[in-house]
């Protein structure tokens, strides 16, 4: 069986990421998770691991696709819609997600297991550590460097040059004009800290 006709098994639950799966042309197989049944429930995701799947996160939360990444390390395809726009020379990492609208521009670099969202915008030469989440429309401009495990709400614009750290969590609309250190919350135009690193 060739990779692109492996079925695809949805880590938690995400309406948007199984569009994805099935607008890429994979079969959907049904979806594992710890607390939820219902149809297309196949059971808790460890029950799922030894049954030839590959397997795509529908869970939000940055930290839990750090923890589970491992476990499915080699087997993460990456999924973009068909109305996204990805430069020639923009890297995704596995497991990545580009939801619709999307667009990454030339040098962009996506680490692994990130959550783009419907429309979001990542202009030239930016950097995305692993496992962040980008919500609806936000835009991150050119040379923007974000670490792992990051939150940015969605309308959030990163200026052009900035640095967020890892673990940091930007609200929706806020417009980051500045570094934002390790472990912060940032809300406002422009965003200031509620809470620093």
């Amino acid at each position: 069986m060739t990779a692109d006709r492996v079925p695809v098994c949805l880590v938690g639950f995400d309406r948007e990421v199984r569009d994805l799966i099935l607008a890429s042309g994979r079969h959907y197989a049904g979806y594992a998770d710890r607390m939820a049944v219902g149809p297309g429930y196949l059971g808790k995701d460890e029950d799922v691991l030894s049954q030839g799947y590959d397997f795509a996160f529908g869970m939000l939360a940055p930290k839990l696709r750090a923890a589970l990444h491992p476990r499915y390390s080699g087997r993460l395809p990456i999924l973009t819609a068909p109305s996204s726009v990805i430069a020639a020379d923009a890297l995704l990492g596995e497991g990545t997600t580009a939801q619709h609208h999307s667009t990454l521009m030339s040098e962009a670099r996506v680490g692994a297991c990130v959550q783009m969202h419907v429309g979001v915008t990542i202009h030239h030469e930016t950097v995305v550590g692993d496992y962040c989440s980008i919500a609806s429309h936000a835009v991150l401009l050119g040379r923007v460097t974000v670490g792992q495990r990051s939150f940015i709400g969605a309308g959030a614009v990163i200026r052009d040059g900035c640095r967020v750290g890892s673990d940091v969590t930007i609200g929706a609309g806020a417009v980051v004009v500045c570094d934002i250190p390790d472990g912060s919350l940032v809300v406002g135009v422009p965003a200031k800290p509620i809470r620093k690193g």
